[in-house]
């Protein structure tokens, strides 16, 4: 078991203690820091912080993360989606999954915001033949489409 493993055990084991059986916190730390093996409250207070930092920074720095991709199978057909590199790897999965069609190759394009990405995700789309085409596996129209509109890049 690792570090953080430890700690988010010793986190939900505190959280059920407290709530199911009604003790305080600090009676509650006592049993994650003998069955974790930490030797004092401060190291394990110190570990449940880190754990609590550390999620929250990879959480921002995955929502500041965003573009669009375009991810080809092995039939040549692709998907196009919005998000970070991330995403663009899990979406190759499941469509091959989905499809029995292995993933090949990602182009990942970053963006600045949200609405940017989704344009861009719109571009490619269109590139791609648009939704629902032989050529790709996706099924609806990306919502960049509307902002394309309403930018007066693209017409209806």
């Amino acid at each position: 078991m690792n570090r953080n493993q430890k700690v988010g055990l010793a986190v939900i084991v505190i959280l059920v203690i407290t709530s199911l059986i009604g003790c305080n916190p600090d009676e509650a730390y006592a049993f994650p820091r003998k069955l974790l093996g930490i030797k004092d409250k401060e190291e394990q207070v110190n570990l449940i912080d880190q754990f609590y930092i550390d999620k929250s920074e990879r959480e921002n720095r995955q929502k500041k993360e965003t573009g669009s991709y375009t991810n080809t199978h092995e039939s040549g057909k692709t998907y196009v989606g919005k998000g970070p590199k991330t995403r663009s790897q899990r979406s190759g999965k499941r469509i091959a999954k989905r499809h029995d069609d292995p993933h090949r190759s990602t182009e990942h394009t970053p963006a600045e915001n949200d609405r940017e990405a989704f344009k861009q995700e719109s571009i490619r789309l269109d590139s791609e033949g648009g939704p629902k085409s032989d050529s790709n596996y996706n099924k609806y129209e990306s919502p960049g489409k509307l902002y394309r509109e309403q930018d007066g890049e693209a017409r209806r």
